[in-house]
């Protein structure tokens, strides 16, 4: 249900989460253990970065680790940075004039997003790591 990119996103906050404790991690070796090609890590983490998630020093004892506490960030705030659309209500067959509650497939794919969105909303960094 969520991009490729979004799930990238969270493992790496959950490998950042796990094993930065001493400190901060290279996105080199994040990519390799990951197994994440090096420029679309580098991608993503510039992304965290910039709506906060994580900090990045340079230099030789830099690297990247959480601006906040794991069990502070629930998934649903890297989702939707990353693919705001999967949080969204939506029509199941993508219909704009969707009749609500007479829609065949409305009830059932309403119940799927909202259950989606709670898994989201309950479930931290901390929780996965």
């Amino acid at each position: 249900m969520v991009s490729k990119t979004a799930r990238y996103a969270i493992w790496v906050l959950a490998a950042i989460a796990r094993d930065s404790r001493n400190g901060y991690l290279r996105s080199g070796g994040l990519a390799q253990r990951l197994r994440i090609p090096a420029p679309y890590l580098a991608k993503v983490l510039f992304i965290l970065s910039q709506n906060g998630l994580v900090e990045s020093v340079r230099g030789r004892s830099g690297g990247y680790r959480l601006k906040h506490p794991a069990a502070s960030m629930p998934l649903k705030s890297v989702v939707e940075i990353f693919e705001p659309e999967a949080l969204e209500r939506m029509c199941i067959i993508g219909s704009p004039e969707c009749p609500g509650a007479a829609c065949r497939g409305h009830r059932n794919w309403t119940a799927l997003q909202d259950s989606f969105i709670a898994v989201m909303e309950g479930t931290t960094i901390a929780d996965i790591a």
